[in-house]
């Protein structure tokens, strides 16, 4: 670990050290509500009232904008020095600000104004984390994000890997926000699960449910590292089987397997679009079972294009075989199914040199001896039927 400085500060210091707003750090968040509370647990604060953390690279501000942002506004109702309100906003951010400074005006007129300011000063303080090394930084992203709202995997791998970015152009890094902010967030949290299932897999190791705490996976190396492993990744295409290059290069990879997850899914919806309607991803079940698919589906569009297509069938067969032994299909048993060496279609799939070989793929004889046991809608229980059994799913009779 690098060298690290944690410290309690007042507002009126930590924002007298800020004279301006980082321009490529995304995005202002912060609504009413959150603004009114934050004004509400200033006035009614005792001594040493907490306001949360901001965390710093260096004098670089890595975590709290928002907070700083909101507090800065309270600082301009009461023309106290802050930092300089100037940013590449976006509109949604523009009308946050317009009616958040509406909510601190209405809400400090409604208490006794220098009691506020008083508090403000003397009752309030923010913990200061300064780190000298970005992944020091890395660590220190916990739930006390954002006064109580935890940050999830997506805001933690952008903040750290804008850090990366610091001696890239500022236009370079405003284009990297406000791209990813342009994405639903739950499809960003999609695709990183669908890649650590497969990162987990390709090393022959059970994948687990993703959490903030295995942020670590996305954490590369940095570009200027003098290997040949790293220039080689930096001038060839994207690849899944890639490792991860610090700053733009995640930003980049990100959004290519973004978009191709998206030509995936309407791959799906011209091949099997019977699929999206009667696979019940309320189930947790057949949604690990569905993850699966997507997660080979995305593989195989990796190495062959739009030719993955006529492969889309033969995925989600293989995918779901372990549904039809057990209506509950743990984590566990799709670990042990994935990893079986015999019948392992990611390792088809990875060394495949053409799309047929794939295509070539004899389920019924890789699965030998798996049962229809919970599907089955006719005569005894029997050995899955990969041209019958599956009409449940993909009306294929």
């Amino acid at each position: 670990m690098g060298k690290v400085t944690v410290y309690d500060s007042s507002i009126e210091e930590l924002l007298s050290n800020i004279d301006h707003l980082p321009t490529y750090k995304s995005i202002y968040t912060w609504d009413g509500i959150k603004t009114a509370e934050l004004v509400r647990d200033i006035a009614i604060s005792k001594t040493s009232y907490p306001l949360g953390t901001i965390i710093f690279n260096k004098d670089d501000l890595v975590d709290g904008l928002s907070r700083v942002i909101t507090l800065s506004l309270i600082f301009k109702y009461f023309n106290l020095k802050h930092p300089v309100l100037e940013k590449s906003w976006t509109p949604e951010e523009l009308r946050r600000i317009k009616e958040n400074w509406r909510i601190i005006k209405k809400s400090i007129d409604g208490f006794d104004k220098e009691a506020f300011k008083q508090a403000l000063f003397n009752n309030t303080y923010i913990t200061v984390i300064k780190a000298d090394d970005i992944s020091d930084c890395f660590s220190f992203f916990d739930s006390g994000h954002e006064r109580g709202r935890e940050l999830d995997m997506a805001d933690i791998l952008k903040a750290y890997h804008l850090v990366s970015m610091r001696c890239d152009s500022e236009e370079e890094k405003i284009e990297a926000v406000q791209k990813w902010e342009s994405f639903d967030k739950q499809e960003l949290l999609h695709l990183f699960m669908l890649q650590s299932m497969l990162w987990h897999y390709l090393r022959g190791e059970g994948t687990c449910p993703l959490t903030k705490e295995q942020a670590f996976l996305f954490e590369g190396v940095e570009k200027n590292r003098d290997y040949p492993y790293v220039k080689r990744v930096l001038s060839s295409l994207f690849c899944l089987e890639s490792p991860m290059i610090n700053g733009k290069w995640f930003f980049d990879h990100t959004f290519h397997y973004l978009y191709l997850l998206r030509s995936v899914k309407k791959m799906i919806n011209r091949q099997i679009p019977e699929v999206l309607k009667t696979v019940d991803l309320t189930n947790p079940s057949q949604e690990r079972c569905y993850d699966l698919f997507l997660a080979l589906a995305l593989f195989a569009a990796d190495r062959f294009g739009s030719k993955t297509e006529i492969l889309l069938t033969k995925l989600f067969k293989y995918s779901f075989a372990p549904l039809y032994e057990n209506a509950s299909v743990t984590l566990s048993r799709l670990n042990e199914y994935v990893l079986d060496k015999d019948s392992s279609m990611l390792s088809v799939i990875r060394y495949a040199s053409d799309v047929e070989e794939v295509l070539a793929y004899n389920l019924a004889l890789r699965l030998d001896g798996m049962k229809n046991i919970v599907f089955r809608t006719k005569g005894p229980v029997r050995d899955i039927d990969f041209d019958r059994d599956f009409d449940i799913f993909l009306k294929l009779e």
